[in-house]
């Protein structure tokens, strides 16, 4: 069986420990299909995965900071397979926490944890019967406008909680 290249085609942001690769396709007419192997030692592959006859493939659950050696065979209908492609290693990187806050917002949706920094949408409640929304109180510095029902926080790096307030018509 001919010999093909792997490629790194990218590094999934939805789950840091996982890997999507591709390569060339074999040409051989008895092509049934491609395996990737992979291990912490280059040269020697301690798993593999079995990805049909296609020329993308996914590794998942790999531990992150630690360095993985990957490599693709073919094998063909008799089930022979060819031997490994070039090696290419990867790191699945050590994610740093992102840093978050709680909002507690009282008499109004808009309650959660959220990323410091990033922007939450709260509301008032619909106000009770004879009153109107009047402005929001509490840690109100991060409020765009207190005086508006429906607004935007920005979350800042400590827990903090606003209430809607209401008067009289």
């Amino acid at each position: 069986m001919e010999k093909f290249v792997l490629f790194l085609l990218f590094i999934s942001t939805a789950h840091c420990a996982d890997v999507s690769l591709s390569w060339n396709a074999n040409s051989e007419s008895d092509l049934a299909g491609y395996r990737l192997h992979w291990g912490i030692t280059s040269g020697s592959p301690t798993q593999h995965i079995d990805v049909g006859n296609v020329t993308t493939g996914r590794i998942t659950g790999l531990e992150t900071g630690v360095r993985n050696f990957i490599t693709v065979t073919a094998y063909n209908t008799s089930r022979l397979e060819s031997g490994p492609s070039n090696e290419i290693s990867y790191t699945p990187p050590t994610l740093i926490p992102q840093a978050a806050s709680k909002l507690t917002v009282i008499s109004g949706s808009g309650s959660n944890v959220y990323p410091t920094g990033s922007i939450a949408k709260v509301s008032a409640n619909g106000p009770p019967q004879g009153k109107v929304f009047a402005m929001w109180v509490g840690d109100t510095e991060i409020i765009k406008n207190v005086l508006k029902a429906k607004t935007t926080v920005l979350i800042p790096s400590t827990e903090v909680t606003i209430e809607a307030t209401y008067k009289s018509k």
